[in-house]
C-alpha cells in the first residue's frame, strides 16, 4: 500500500468528523432555540396570569431580546412601559437598541 493510500483514508476520516461536529452543532442550536422560544412562551404565559410582575417582564423582554425578534422585542418593551415602572438599565438599553436601528436604516 503507497503513502497515498493512507493519506486519502486520513484525510476522510477528517471528513467525517467535521460533517458529525457541524450535525452536532446544528442539532444543539436548534435544540437552544426550541428551548429559548418555549421559555418565551412560558414568561408570556405566566405575564397573562401576573400581568404587574415586574421580575416577569424584564425576563420576557430579556429572553425576547436574546431571540432578536425585533418587532416582539418592541411589543414586549412597550407592554411592559404601560404596566411596571423600566429600570433605568432598562430605558438606556431601549434607547440604544432604537438608535442601533434607526442608524442601520441611514446605511441602506
Amino acid at each position: 500500500m503507497s503513502d497515498s493510500d493512507g493519506g486519502d483514508s486520513g484525510l476522510e476520516d477528517d471528513i467525517d468528523c467535521e460533517s458529525e461536529s457541524s450535525e452536532s452543532e446544528s442539532d444543539n442550536l436548534e435544540g437552544s432555540a426550541s428551548l429559548a422560544h418555549s421559555f418565551i412562551v412560558q414568561l408570556k404565559q405566566d405575564l397573562d396570569v401576573h400581568p404587574f410582575s415586574s421580575e416577569l417582564h424584564f425576563a420576557f423582554i430579556n429572553a425576547v431580546r436574546e431571540s432578536a425578534d425585533i418587532d416582539k422585542l418592541s411589543q414586549a418593551r412597550r407592554n411592559a412601559a404601560t404596566k411596571v415602572a423600566l429600570s433605568e438599565s432598562l430605558w438606556l438599553e431601549w434607547l440604544a437598541d432604537e438608535s442601533n436601528l434607526a442608524n442601520e436604516g441611514e446605511l441602506d
